[in-house]
């Protein structure tokens, strides 16, 4: 379940798999539907300690949450008391992360990526967790992927592409366009289309 919800919070908001994991309950305005983005739990490969950073371009991003991500977030928080009352003190939400973004340490009890023993997800698992889909699916699968459909499937649903940009924290439009929006099959059938009816 706990992938699952990983790949539903990068599908539904186009966010990256570090951002995804620094994402904590205490983030999520569940009256409004308002998420927040602003860490990321990443892997310092000089200390070999997993780390809390400020998202890639250090901006926060706040985004309305659609209904579908919101239900399967609230039911995620349930199967989580479950696990913590159930294992009780053997509940791993007391390890501590170094914390690059106010200093210090922090708690990764609040994280919403736990397993049912309480540790928080790591991208190491991830990682794992990817390179099984991409066995069993016979095709190539990244997380960066599902960031990519979102940025397609709203170009294709016709959200302007500063909207799009905005969306997924590009400080430069042009950037959207280059690496995201390259050209696909509709639009190359909508061209030949208006050529042949010039």
């Amino acid at each position: 379940m706990i992938y699952y919800i990983l790949v539903l919070i990068c599908y539904y908001t186009g966010v990256r798999q570090t951002e995804a994991m620094g994402l904590m309950w205490h983030d999520i305005n569940w009256d409004t539907g308002k998420i927040i983005i602003h860490r990321k739990l990443a892997y310092n490969r000089i200390t070999h300690i997993d780390y809390i950073g400020p998202t890639i371009n250090k901006v926060d991003r706040i985004f309305q949450a659609p209904p579908a991500l919101l239900s399967a977030l609230a039911e995620w928080r349930k199967e989580q008391q479950r696990h913590k009352s159930q294992l009780g003190r053997n509940y791993q939400d007391n390890e501590k992360l170094e914390n690059s973004i106010e200093g210090g340490t922090i708690k990764a009890g609040d994280f919403v990526l736990r397993f049912p023993n309480g540790k928080s997800m790591n991208g190491s698992e991830a990682s794992h967790f990817r390179d099984r889909a991409q066995k069993k699916l016979r095709d190539h699968f990244t997380f960066h992927g599902l960031r990519h459909t979102v940025v397609s499937r709203l170009s294709g649903s016709g959200v302007p592409l500063k909207n799009i940009s905005h969306f997924i924290c590009h400080a430069d439009s042009r950037t959207t366009e280059k690496y995201y929006l390259g050209i696909d099959e509709l639009g190359e059938q909508k061209l030949m289309a208006a050529i042949e009816n010039l």
